[in-house]
This record gives structure tokens, sequence and C-alpha cells, in this order.
């Protein structure tokens, strides 16, 4: 099965902060995310055929107390959970170097913030929640009042890493989650 997506053209949501966040930056983003959902689409495709023992054996290998089949079935959520956030639309914090608390500095290019806590296993995310979408920048937010999930990009994100990492650094923050 093969997917194609295109823009629908609507809006990115990029929250900004300052002149430093342009309509170029909200494009790259905007190109990222629909290449992004083209990259889940091929992988759970290939997860759907069982094609990724090797992939899994090279990233998720090793000795460990669950078995093949398990790990698949936990890649599947997790990819198929990326797939879904890509698709209703995640909140871009822009310049994320900006934001009160970030994560951003040496190599590090995105981050997200979530509650943590004592749980085990697979766990989405339920917070911290912002109502106000325009706080980002003045606290740490990890989902919006509608659910959707908010990345912080730092600015090396749009000034030093080529666009394949971007789509992989969009996949990645939002397994995060």
């Amino acid at each position: 099965m093969f997917r194609i997506y295109p823009s629908e053209g609507q809006e990115v949501f990029v929250e900004r902060f300052g002149v430093e966040a342009s309509s170029d930056v909200e494009k790259a983003i905007a190109r990222s995310q629909t290449q992004a959902k083209g990259w889940l689409s091929a992988v759970l495709n290939e997860m759907e055929t069982s094609q990724t023992e090797p992939f899994r054996a090279k990233w998720f290998g090793g000795a460990g107390s669950l078995t093949q089949d398990d790990v698949r079935k936990r890649v599947l959520m997790t990819m198929n959970f990326v797939q879904r956030e890509l698709m209703d639309g995640i909140r871009f914090v822009y310049p994320a170097d900006r934001a009160a608390g970030t994560g951003c500095g040496g190599s590090v290019v995105g981050y997200v913030w979530k509650f943590s806590g004592d749980q085990t296993g697979y766990v989405e995310t339920t917070g911290p929640v912002c109502s106000d979408i325009n706080s980002a920048f003045q606290q740490s937010c990890g989902v919006d009042g509608e659910g959707r999930l908010f990345v912080y990009l730092c600015t090396r994100w749009y000034e030093t890493i080529s666009d394949m990492s971007k789509i992989a650094t969009l996949v990645h923050e939002a397994a995060h989650h």
C-alpha cells in the first residue's frame, strides 16, 4: 500500500516568539511534518507485512525480557501513536531557546515536556496541560486543552541540521510523548 500526504492547506500550529520565527520556519516545519507522515506510512506498511525484523533486531535487539513479538507490538503501538498525532496536528514551539526552562543547548534540536511518574510500560502524555496556547514560552506545556501535543524546536533544528534530520526529529520527539 502506498499513501501520499499532500499539504491540505491547513495551518501548522506554530507558537512563535519574536521575529526569529519567520514564515520560512513555518514552511520548514510544515514540509517536515508532511514528510514525517510519509515516513510513518512506510514504516507502518513494512510492519504490517512483517518486513521489519532485521531493523528491530538492530535497533531494539539484544538480551532483554521481551520477545520479538512483544517488541514488534510496542514499536507498532508507538508508530501508530506518532502517526495519529501528526495527523491530528502537533503544536510546535519555536524558537524553544526562548522558552522558560528550555531544554535547548549543546546539540539539542528539540524536546518535549510530559508528566513523569513511576508508571512503566506504554504511557501517553496527559500533561502538563496548557489551556492558553500562547503560554508555551512561559510554562512547560505537554498538551493543549484539545489534546494536541507540544513539541519544542530549538533554533538549531532550523539552522543547522539536514532536512532528513528535521523529519526524524519530529518523529523522535512525538514518540517521547
